[in-house]
């Protein structure tokens, strides 16, 4: 995150964090150091418990740096992205569940398949073929005999 004391966060909308331990008064708490570089190239960094509370405070500064302006795109910005997330995390599993249905068809289909070609009937259902010589019908399915 800091290279000798200097941050590292460069690009524009970019955030880093990392969490300490510090002890004070033989108690060990844990912070969390957090850096986060505005759109117009701004560096806000601050040291809370937790990050919640850096990016509470991270959002109090951009509507207090630019009121109605940068705080509104910067929300109007994380809702797509979050929308846009929630919405392939949906696609991605509604795909498996089809996927897994489509791979139920073609296994009950293979099924089916194997059945007629063990029985060389040619009529769907299954059943079995017998050969009969006089008669109209060469080969007659008992099937069609009930």
């Amino acid at each position: 995150m800091t290279e000798n004391g200097v941050t590292t966060t460069n690009r524009t909308g970019q955030e880093q964090y990392e969490t300490f331990t510090r002890t004070v008064n033989r108690k060990k708490k844990t912070y969390v150091q957090y850096d986060y570089r505005d759109h117009d190239g701004e560096l806000f960094s601050c040291v809370k418990p937790t990050l919640d509370d850096c990016r509470k405070a991270r959002d109090a500064w951009l509507a207090a740096k630019a009121p109605g302006e940068s705080s509104t795109a910067y929300s109007e910005v994380w809702q797509k992205v979050t929308t846009l997330e929630t919405t392939r995390k949906t696609f991605v599993a509604e795909s498996k569940m089809r996927i897994a249905a489509l791979s139920a068809k073609i296994d009950t289909a293979k099924e089916k398949a194997a059945l007629l070609q063990d029985s060389k009937c040619p009529m769907r259902g299954g059943g079995r073929c017998f050969w009969r010589p006089f008669e109209r019908f060469r080969y007659v399915c008992d099937m069609r005999l009930g």
